[in-house]
């Protein structure tokens, strides 16, 4: 049985807050308009009320998963008593090579997801993950 660990709320929220942050980057300036094509969407196209509408519940629903993945994250860094960022970011290495990685792969293999799409949203889980690996064992 695991114990209960106490969680820094004050660094989870911060984590969420980055996680936001580098995703509005990644899919943003950084790989948008590539996953947007990818996605077969066309990038130039103005976004109408009801497309912004849907963005706008869409970012809710991330922000409610970005707060569930950084309080597992903090459980998981306290369960492998990573006490530096170094270790909190070999967590999220860990989790993602046998989680997230598996996952996208999975789509691949048995969806038709387009590879470009994976490497791009994989890249974001790598980065997320290690981020807040790093962040909430530095932060303990």
């Amino acid at each position: 049985m695991m114990s209960d660990f106490s969680i820094n709320w004050a660094a989870v929220l911060v984590a969420v807050f980055c996680n936001m942050v580098l995703g509005s980057l990644w899919y943003g300036p950084f790989f948008g308009k590539i996953w947007m094509k990818s996605m077969g969407m066309d990038p130039n196209l103005p976004r109408t009320p009801e497309m912004k509408k849907k963005g706008q519940k869409a970012l809710m629903g991330m922000v409610v998963a970005a707060f569930v993945m950084c309080w597992v994250m903090a459980h998981m860094v306290k369960f492998t008593a990573a006490v530096d960022w170094m270790e909190g970011a070999q967590t999220g290495f860990w989790l993602w090579l046998g989680f997230q990685l598996t996952l996208i792969m999975t789509f691949v293999l048995f969806e038709n997801r387009k590879k470009e799409t994976a490497l791009i949203n994989a890249g974001y889980q790598l980065a997320a993950l290690c981020m807040t690996g790093a962040l909430l064992a530095a932060w303990a």
